[in-house]
């Protein structure tokens, strides 16, 4: 049941890993003189975070053995229904702003400012924002009856984290390597992210949205 479990959380782990937000805030980290402690503290805590979050919603899924209608309560379609409806709303706040081009972030001002310990709470405020618990919330409720195995529970979350965190491993990893020309293709990201943030946002959690939507009003 683990493979089932991973094929239905993937798509919602995808979507976290296009966090353009926090892909450019890693990014202006690691491009600060010494900033890459903080980065990798980031990191660190981002996963964890993510990783904690689908675990502990996984435990609720009953077991090969487990026989209680705690798995048909998350699979209910008001369920898909309700967090299909928080994604549209997640999805309009977007494009909201988009649409008001309000692409200034004062967190970015302030990086420099940062602990390692200030950073590591900022990760678990963006690793936990409302976005991203319905998007893991919604990726447990597609995991099919019965649930994975204690085991399997441990093994996607932290496949789920990992995959959630692609971007940003790529982007510590490009930055650790030093190969030439690293520090423009990171600035080049970083803007491009800062920059398209919002829309991007707004499309992922309308395609999303209505993918939830679709299978809450199936009957």
């Amino acid at each position: 049941m683990t493979m089932e479990a991973l094929r239905a959380v993937a798509p919602f782990a995808g979507a976290i890993a296009l966090s353009p937000v926090t892909i450019a805030l890693v990014i202006a980290l690691l491009l600060r003189r010494g900033a890459q402690t903080r980065a990798r503290a980031f990191l660190a805590v981002w996963l964890a975070a993510l990783a904690t979050l689908v675990i502990a919603a996984l435990w609720l899924l009953p077991t090969a053995t487990d026989t209680s209608d705690t798995r048909a309560a998350l699979s209910s379609p008001a369920l898909d229904l309700a967090v299909g409806g928080l994604l549209v709303v997640l999805a309009l706040v977007a494009a909201g702003r988009a649409l008001r081009r309000r692409h200034r972030r004062p967190l970015m001002d302030r990086l420099d400012r940062l602990t390692p310990l200030q950073t590591a709470g900022v990760a678990a405020i963006f690793a936990l924002n409302p976005k991203n618990v319905a998007l893991a919330l919604g990726g447990v409720a597609a995991v099919p009856t019965p649930g994975p195995s204690t085991a399997g529970v441990l093994a996607v979350g932290a496949v789920f984290a990992a995959v959630a965190s692609a971007p940003l491993l790529a982007a510590v990893g490009i930055s650790a390597a030093s190969l030439p020309g690293a520090q423009r293709l990171l600035e080049r990201t970083r803007g491009w992210m800062d920059h398209y943030a919002d829309i991007l946002t707004a499309v992922v959690l309308a395609s999303l949205a209505m993918m939830m939507l679709a299978r809450g009003l199936t009957p």
